[in-house]
C-alpha cells in the first residue's frame, strides 16, 4: 500500500517563496527609483533647454534679450523692444515658448481678471517633475491669490543691467554680442524650487516666497520673488539687511524647499548631487556639487574673460562639459 503526498505548497516553502520575492523587491526597487528621477531630470535638463532656446529666438526675432523685468512704475519696461510691456523674463518669453495666446491674455493692460488668469497658469516647460515644492503643481497659493511658479531662473549678470542701480537695473537689453566670453562658457539659466525658505517664518529672511514666472514685478514685489539668480545691486550687494551677501553664492543641493536652509537668494537642484544648468548657446550641462567657486563664478559672467584664448586649464564637471579657466 503506497501514501501519496499531498500536491501543493507547506507553509515553510511558501514562506521561503515570499522571502525571496521580498528581497527581489527590495533589491529592484532603487533601481527603478533612480531609472525613475533619471527620466525626469532628463525632462527636466529639456525643460531648461527650451527655456534658452527661446531666449535665441526672441533674439532672433527682435536683436536683443529680453529684460528680467520694467524699470517703470509698477513695473512697465521702459525702453527698447518691449517698451510699455509688463511681467517678467519668463513672462516675455511666452511668445517663443508657442503661448502666444496667454501672453496676450497676460499683455491686457488693465483688464486685471485676465492678467489674473494668466498669472495663475502653470507653464509646462517652466515646472521640473523632480521638485516637490508645489507639488508638481507649478502653483501656490498664498492670500494675494494663486500665482504660477518657475523651477528655472535666469543669471542677473547676464540679463540685468550691472551698471545701474534699482529698478534701472532690471532692463538689460543685452544682445549676444555683449557675451565676450562667449555664449558657450556663459550660464543663462540655473534650477530653482517653486517655493523656497521657512514657513510661515521660521527665521529665514525672505518668508516662504514663490519664484513667479509671470507677473513677478522686481522693482515692486521684491527681487527674491522673481524667477532668478546671482542678483546684485551696483555695489554688489545681494540682500542688503540681511547678511546674505554676495551674487556668486553656490547653489544649493539637497536643500528641503521648505527649511529655513532654503535660500531664494540662491539656485537651488531638486536632483541629488547635481545642477542642471543651461549655457548660452542652448546646450545643457549637469553641475556637481564639488565644482570649485572659480568655476562657478566663471560661469556667471559673460564679460569676465576668464576663457583667455590658446591656453588654460580644463576642469571636467557633471554631464561631460569642459570649462577652460585661465592660468592668470
Amino acid at each position: 500500500m503506497t501514501t501519496r503526498r499531498p500536491t501543493g505548497f507547506t507553509l515553510v516553502e511558501l514562506l521561503v517563496v515570499i522571502t525571496v520575492i521580498g528581497i527581489l523587491i527590495a533589491l529592484l526597487l532603487p533601481a527603478v527609483q533612480s531609472a525613475r528621477e533619471s527620466a525626469r531630470r532628463m525632462q527636466c535638463a529639456n525643460n531648461v533647454k527650451q527655456v534658452v532656446l527661446a531666449v535665441h529666438l526672441c533674439h532672433e526675432a527682435f536683436g536683443v534679450m529680453p529684460p528680467l523685468g520694467g524699470a517703470a512704475g509698477n513695473n512697465f519696461v521702459a525702453k527698447g523692444k518691449f517698451a510699455g510691456q509688463q511681467g517678467s523674463i519668463m513672462f516675455f518669453l511666452l511668445p517663443f515658448e508657442e503661448k502666444e495666446n496667454l501672453f496676450r491674455l497676460g499683455a491686457d493692460i488693465g483688464n486685471y481678471p485676465a492678467m489674473a488668469d494668466a498669472m495663475h497658469m502653470q507653464i509646462s516647460t517652466y515646472v521640473c517633475p523632480s521638485e516637490t515644492s508645489t507639488g508638481g503643481k507649478g502653483q501656490f497659493t498664498n492670500t494675494y491669490g494663486t500665482w504660477g511658479t518657475s523651477n528655472y531662473g535666469a543669471n542677473y549678470r547676464v540679463f540685468g543691467n550691472t551698471a545701474e542701480t534699482p529698478p534701472k537695473n532690471w532692463e538689460g537689453a543685452a544682445d549676444f554680442a555683449s557675451i565676450r566670453d562667449g555664449t558657450s562658457n556663459t550660464l543663462f539659466f540655473a534650477e530653482r524650487f517653486g517655493l523656497c525658505g521657512g514657513y510661515p517664518d521660521g527665521g529665514s529672511p525672505y518668508p516662504y516666497h514663490g519664484n513667479g514666472s509671470l507677473h513677478s514685478f522686481p522693482p515692486t514685489w521684491g527681487w527674491a520673488w522673481c524667477a532668478l539668480f546671482a542678483y546684485a545691486d551696483i555695489n554688489d550687494n545681494t540682500a542688503p539687511g540681511t547678511g546674505q551677501e554676495g551674487w556668486d553664492q553656490m547653489f544649493q543641493l539637497d536643500a528641503y524647499p521648505w527649511q529655513t536652509v532654503c535660500d531664494p537668494t540662491k539656485a537651488q537642484s531638486p536632483h541629488h548631487g547635481i545642477m542642471n544648468v543651461g549655457m548660452g548657446d542652448g546646450s545643457v550641462r549637469g553641475l556637481s556639487g564639488s565644482i570649485s567657486h572659480e568655476i562657478w563664478h566663471a560661469l556667471l559672467t559673460p564679460r569676465g574673460g576668464e576663457v583667455p584664448p590658446g591656453g588654460g586649464t580644463a576642469v571636467v564637471f557633471g554631464g561631460g562639459g569642459v570649462f577652460v579657466v585661465g592660468g592668470g
